[in-house]
């Protein structure tokens, strides 16, 4: 499993860097489908990644929405163009509708993380690592503790941002 892990990083990374991807600046739409309770926790994550939120569904966005069927995902399309870079066109966030609290908050920014280009990691506290729910300690998170970005999440972002 931890193999093709991995190997998805590497291809997702690959894609970034190599050919060329292109994010343009993006809001965030949330469902109306999601509940209240939930609504601060994603605002919250939104926050963290300065990212603002929208209410325009046609505007190109990320949307955040419901699925039964996993914990968390994100989706992206992208065209390729004759100057030979891939467009980010659309960008969709699912996630269980019974994550609540610090936890939905944690999957929803390592969630939005993969939306702004990052891939995987091993680093201890990264919101981006494997295992999400480690703190920069290396215990495991739960309800009361509240997820950030770690410095390495920042400069990934960072150097996503001046490189696209």
């Amino acid at each position: 499993m931890k193999l093709l892990i991995n190997c998805i990083s590497l291809m997702l990374g690959y894609t970034f860097n190599t050919i060329n991807t292109i994010l343009p600046p993006r809001n965030v739409y949330i469902s109306s489908l999601i509940q209240p309770l939930q609504i601060d926790y994603i605002q919250n994550s939104i926050a963290k990644m300065n990212l603002s939120r929208t209410y325009d569904k046609n505007s190109n966005h990320i949307r955040i929405q419901y699925d039964n069927s996993i914990i968390a995902n994100t989706a992206m399309t992208a065209t390729l163009y004759s100057i030979g870079s891939f467009v980010v066109e659309s960008t969709v966030i699912s996630f269980n509708p019974n994550l609540y609290d610090n936890i939905l908050g944690c999957v929803i920014l390592h969630e939005l993380g993969h939306s702004m280009g990052l891939g995987h990691n091993s680093n201890v506290g990264s919101i981006m690592n494997y295992r999400l729910f480690v703190d920069e300690t290396g215990y495991i998170l739960n309800d009361n503790v509240e997820c950030f970005l770690s410095q390495d999440d920042m400069d990934g972002i960072n150097f996503i941002k001046k490189n696209n």
